[in-house]
């Protein structure tokens, strides 16, 4: 019975969701277009098309690129195999495609937070992820792989918390379902390249039974990093570190090797290692104390080989001596809460030690690990073989950016900001960190009279938010400790501690590298984590309530007043961003600046920008050139090293340049590229149109 009601609710959920959006679907195209808000959606849209139309896998038809993620490609072709028939139509089609998307993304977060919390929790997070206006932006618009790298992780959670609970039932594990499990992993993966971090951590799941290993393996990898990088941090400071932070990476990678493989080596993995004893203090310290001199001796071989130029050499005293205590806190900590749950570890000693019972962990490896290994051999062959480099174009050109002065960003200059508390959406996951209580601590100090910029209004506002984020930290934890078994329970059914640490890593590989220009859109897999977490502390709630026999009809009062809020907004949000009235002399404004770039050029021109992408889409009879690189070819991305991209532009017989004068003026590498190359010509809705002279 219970079972029948639940596929109602997803029903319910996915067929209203679906629903709500046929209103933007079906709008005038002038609204249509508030959805794809993104310059970067437009790259996917013109590269999908022109290999529709064999014109290659190219922006502009004169270059090959491979700076996007295959998946969502792969998907778009098709749709925009219609552009040839009518341009817009492609778009409602992308629109309701991620619509759908959503709305699966959301059944399935149901499906997830219901086994673990309670179906009325399920209900409001699946509503709250469906049209909360910052995860609906993210996921439902601008045209992005977002949508699809959604449904995928989630799919992936889902399926991995239904092995969890068939293992606990006691039931084995099928060659089929592990087999599921890396199809699924491998399709996450090409929705976005950068989820290779957590199919990795949520391999560890399916490979382990035992929550000792999961937790030690999961704890050495990420405390691995936090040692190298920390120890660089104390070492120069965020001044300096950036100019080593290509040998602190490959210092991190032979850190993980050697730590992993020299502690395997000293049963740093079983249970007895967990027991604070004169035996285990020594080992772990000889263990340790191993793996930092091995790392040691590999970094010494790579700056003699010249794979790395330079490193300082205190980090490794810094490194070793951070790395010892980490593994000391994690053994041991790990060993003070079983025991509190009075798990016997010199019992289960023989039963958690990998050395013991490698054969069944590698089988459930290989069936995971080897569709991810396979796709993942595939798309680098391919990118070669095309592209001239194994990786996206995309994302090599952000790393440079992080190495020149441009007007794309740059590396993050305070250790929140590393961390990924920048209050920024775009820059940083945890950006409420900072965000929520300093918006809060202001509101609640100018309530109090302390307004303007003077000095005790200012220090006023700052205690506010610390006092509002202590507060609400403080709050969480509360609700947490009260109901910790519960809690604890739960969290482990919807996998939150392998979604964190996949994404923790993840975040190592855009913020202590010189990557810059992060989007929304990275961070799917943190929104879903901190919709998960709030629905834990919902559940917690909601468990308090049931303690003063509050009836179970409240809980679900509660959730349904969550979904109406949010999706009340959203209908309000979305009858304001695609109105079906447009102004009259305005049903065509989106092409505003592609008819200003069509009449002061002429047909078969050759047109630069540093953008483009809805440019390109909708000019006609012209060709749009992307000077950014991002979807461009690896050469001209060579050449924008060398500092030669102009005799690449000369080559494609290059007529004009259309971007904004402060970033041609101002902005690397524009400056030095285009000095004396460009003669004004005019303004087109607001940015400048310039003629191209080639090389006298």
């Amino acid at each position: 019975m219970f079972k029948r009601v639940s596929i109602k609710i997803e029903w319910v959920i996915f067929i209203l969701v679906v629903g709500l959006h046929l209103y933007a679907v079906f709008a005038p195209p002038n609204s249509l277009m508030n959805w794809f808000t993104s310059d970067d959606g437009f790259y996917y849209f013109k590269t999908a098309q022109n290999i529709a139309e064999g014109r290659g896998v190219s922006f502009d038809g004169l270059g090959l690129t491979n700076g996007f993620h295959p998946l969502w490609m792969v998907v778009l072709v098709p749709i925009f195999a219609l552009a040839r028939l009518d341009l817009i139509l492609p778009l409602r089609i992308v629109l309701l495609l991620m619509t759908v998307l959503n709305a699966g993304s959301a059944v399935l977060l149901y499906r997830i937070v219901r086994r673990a919390v309670s179906p009325a929790v399920g209900v409001a997070a699946a509503f709250f992820w469906a049209f909360f206006p910052d995860i609906h932006k993210v996921t439902n618009m601008l045209g992005m792989e977002s949508g699809l790298y959604a449904f995928f992780l989630l799919l992936l959670l889902a399926q991995v918390q239904s092995l969890e609970l068939r293992r606990a039932a006691g039931e084995p594990d099928s060659p089929q379902t592990l087999l599921k499990l890396g199809i699924t992993a491998a399709l996450l993966l090409l929705s976005r390249l950068d989820n290779i971090f957590l199919v990795a951590v949520m391999g560890l799941w399916v490979m382990f039974r035992s929550p000792v290993l999961r937790y030690l393996l999961l704890g050495d990898l990420v405390l691995t990093l936090v040692s190298v990088f920390a120890s660089y941090l104390l070492r120069l400071g965020i001044g300096l570190y950036f100019f080593y932070s290509d040998y602190a990476v490959w210092m991190a990678v032979v850190s993980l090797v050697m730590r992993f493989s020299v502690y395997l080596f000293f049963g740093l993995y079983g249970t007895r290692i967990l027991i604070p004893n004169r035996r285990s203090l020594w080992r772990i310290a000889v263990a340790a104390s191993a793996a930092s001199a091995l790392v040691g001796l590999v970094m010494i071989v790579l700056t003699t080989a010249g794979a790395v130029t330079r490193f300082p050499r205190a980090v490794l005293v810094v490194d070793w001596a951070l790395g010892m205590a980490l593994t000391f806190a994690l053994r041991y900590g790990v060993g003070w809460v079983l025991r509190r749950r009075g798990v016997d570890l010199e019992e289960s000693a023989p039963e958690t030690d990998p050395r013991l019972h490698w054969k069944p962990w590698l089988q459930a490896g290989l069936r995971y690990y080897g569709p991810l290994a396979v796709t993942l051999a595939v798309y680098l062959a391919v990118n070669v073989l095309y592209a001239g480099t194994p990786m996206p174009v995309s994302g090599q050109i952000k790393r440079w950016w992080g190495t020149i002065y441009t007007v794309y960003g740059y590396p993050e200059k305070d250790l929140p900001g590393l961390m990924g508390m920048n209050p920024d959406p775009d820059r940083g996951p945890w950006w409420e960190v900072r965000a929520v209580p300093k918006r809060l601590g202001n509101a609640a100090a100018e309530a109090l009279g302390f307004e303007g910029d003077g000095t005790r209004a200012i220090r006023a506002r700052k205690l506010a938010a610390w006092g509002v984020g202590l507060g609400l930290a403080a709050l969480a934890a509360g609700l947490l400790w009260a109901n910790r078994r519960w809690a604890g329970r739960a969290a482990g059914q919807m996998l939150l501690l392998p979604l964190l640490g996949g994404s923790l890593i993840k975040l190592s590989n855009y913020k202590f590298t010189t990557y810059v220009e992060t989007l929304s859109w990275y961070w799917v897999a943190e929104m879903a984590f901190k919709t998960l977490l709030a629905a834990l502390l919902l559940g917690c709630v909601y468990e308090l309530l049931q303690r003063v026999r509050v009836p179970r009809t409240v809980n679900w009062g509660v959730s349904v007043v969550i979904a109406a809020v949010v999706t009340g907004v959203f209908m309000a949000q979305m009858a304001e961003i695609t109105p079906w009235k447009v102004k009259k002399g305005q049903e065509e404004l989106y092409l505003a600046g592609v008819k200003g770039v069509m009449e002061m050029t002429e047909p078969g021109a050759v047109v630069g920008s540093t953008g483009g992408g809805v440019t390109a889409y909708f000019i006609q009879d012209r060709t749009v050139v992307n000077l950014d690189g991002l979807i461009s070819s690896y050469s001209y991305f060579q050449r924008l090293k060398a500092g030669t991209a102009t005799e690449y532009l000369d080559e494609i017989g290059m007529d004009y340049v259309y971007a904004g004068e402060y970033i041609l003026v101002y902005s690397q590498p524009y400056t030095d590229m285009f000095a004396g190359r460009l003669d004004y010509v005019g303004d087109a809705y607001g940015s400048a149109l310039y003629r191209y002279l080639p090389a006298k």
